[in-house]
């Protein structure tokens, strides 16, 4: 924890729970070793952040480096995505058994992307998989909640492969073990290559 800023540690103070406290302690600091791993002049409690008008974090202006992250958590596991040139999103959510009322899927899904949902047979990885993909595609717009999910709308996602392309985006859409789903998302461009590490690589 020492390695965390004032405000990391302020905020983390603020977590009633103890294990919500150790899990943003956890993630924060493993993104700071991500970006060591890239960086490695920069020790990883060097690291300052700067927000924008939404609350997304970035590298701050004193660092001198235009490279791009997002970071995001469940309760199980920690992801981390990195760019150098292009804006990125990410999100992870623990797949769980949910009620299905009209509150929580007009909250994720348009209306046409719940025909889909009631057609499938494997509702809770489709819910998951368009709540992960939303939840990156805002994230990457460095907009975050204030872009309704419901607004964000793809197509039949039961056609979709693990990537696809929509609008001025690449998609990536995952699920892990039967028990998290993981999607990410960066600008488009022509050639994108993604690679996969784990705390071990680093």
């Amino acid at each position: 924890m020492e390695k965390l800023s004032f405000e990391e540690k302020q905020k983390a103070e603020r977590f009633y729970k103890t294990s919500d406290r150790a899990k943003y302690i956890a993630s924060h600091l493993f993104l700071r070793n991500v970006l060591s791993h890239y960086f490695p002049s920069v020790s990883e409690e060097m690291w300052h952040f700067e927000v924008n008008a939404y609350g997304k974090p970035f590298l701050a202006s004193s660092h001198g480096l235009k490279f791009h992250f997002n970071l995001s958590h469940s309760r199980s596991h920690v992801y981390v995505i990195c760019s150098k040139d292009l804006a990125c999103g990410i999100d992870v959510e623990d797949i769980r058994t949910m009620e299905w009322n009209s509150g929580l899927l007009d909250l994720v899904m348009h209306k046409e992307e719940q025909k889909t949902f009631f057609a499938s047979k494997e509702k809770e990885m489709l819910f998951f998989q368009y709540w992960t993909l939303k939840e990156a595609h805002v994230k990457a717009l460095g907009k975050g909640v204030s872009i309704p999910l419901e607004s964000v709308v793809f197509d039949d996602l039961n056609l979709q492969p693990s990537h696809f392309k929509a609008g001025e985006r690449h998609y990536w859409s995952y699920q892990y073990e039967g028990d998290h789903c993981l999607a990410f998302t960066v600008e488009e461009k022509e050639d994108v290559a993604v690679d996969f590490y784990t705390d071990n690589d680093l």
